[in-house]
C-alpha cells in the first residue's frame, strides 16, 4: 500500500494506492472513495470559498445555545448540536448559525451520521424518558424534516426529500406527527446506529436537542 499525504489535509486530499488490487482511493474532510471525479469536485468546492476550520468552529461554539465539543466537519458541511427543547426552538438556533437542522441527503451521509453521532460523547440526559430507564443510552436529535401543507415530507434546507432512505421509519402515519426525529444508538432497532422517526414537534418528555448542518463551501 502506497500513501500520498499532503502537508495540509484541510485543502488537499490523501491518496492511497492498494497495489495488490491496483485501486486508488481518496480521503478528504471525512469522505472517501474511489470515484476520483467526486473527490476532485469536493476539492474544488472547498477551494471556492471554504469557511471551516478552527476559527469558524470557535465562532460557532461561542453561542450559548450550542453544545460544546460537538462540532465536526464532513466535506462541505459542518454539524453541531444545538438546544431545543422543541423542534421550532432547535430550528431557530440552527438558522441563527447560518444553517438549518440537518438534511439527510443520501445513504452515505446517513451511514456517516449514524457511525458518528451514535458515539457516547454525543449522549445527553435531558432526552431520557422516565418510563424506559433501559433506553437512557439512546440519543434523540431534531432534523430539518417536516410535513408540507399537502402532507408530503420536505427538508427546511430546500433539498429534495428521498423517501427511499433505508433508515426512514414513518410508522406512526398521523398528520399530527409532522416532524422527523433522528434516533441514535438504539440496540433494539433494526437500524441501531440511526433511524428517522416521525413524531410531534415537541418532546414526549424532557428536552430534545437539534442537529444543525451548516454549509462550508460556495457551491
Amino acid at each position: 500500500m502506497i500513501s500520498a499525504i499532503p502537508i495540509d489535509t484541510n485543502i488537499l486530499p490523501t491518496f492511497i494506492l492498494a497495489s495488490n488490487r491496483n485501486e486508488l482511493t481518496y480521503s478528504f474532510k471525512g469522505q472517501e472513495g474511489n470515484d476520483l471525479s467526486n473527490g476532485l469536485q469536493l476539492v474544488c468546492s472547498v477551494a471556492n470559498g471554504y469557511r471551516g476550520g478552527n476559527a469558524f468552529k470557535e465562532s460557532i461554539e461561542k453561542n450559548s445555545f450550542v453544545r460544546k465539543d460537538t462540532y465536526i466537519e464532513r466535506g462541505c458541511s459542518a454539524y453541531v448540536l444545538v438546544d431545543g427543547p422543541d423542534w421550532s426552538d432547535a430550528n431557530a438556533n440552527a438558522k441563527a448559525l447560518g444553517g438549518n437542522l440537518v438534511t439527510v441527503n443520501d445513504e452515505r451521509e446517513s451511514s456517516w451520521l449514524g457511525d458518528e453521532f451514535s458515539k457516547a460523547k454525543y449522549q445527553y440526559s435531558d432526552d431520557n424518558h422516565s418510563w424506559a430507564p433501559q433506553e437512557h443510552t439512546i440519543s434523540h436529535f431534531w432534523t430539518g424534516a417536516k410535513r408540507s401543507s399537502n402532507g408530503s415530507w420536505e427538508w427546511t434546507s430546500g433539498d429534495s426529500f428521498d423517501n427511499s432512505l433505508s433508515n426512514l421509519e414513518l410508522n406512526n402515519n398521523a398528520q399530527t406527527h409532522d416532524r422527523l426525529l433522528a434516533i441514535f444508538n438504539n440496540p433494539n432497532h433494526s437500524n441501531p446506529n440511526i433511524y428517522l422517526d416521525d413524531m410531534f414537534g415537541t418532546p414526549l418528555e424532557g428536552s430534545y436537542q437539534g442537529m444543525a448542518e451548516i454549509s462550508l463551501c460556495n457551491n
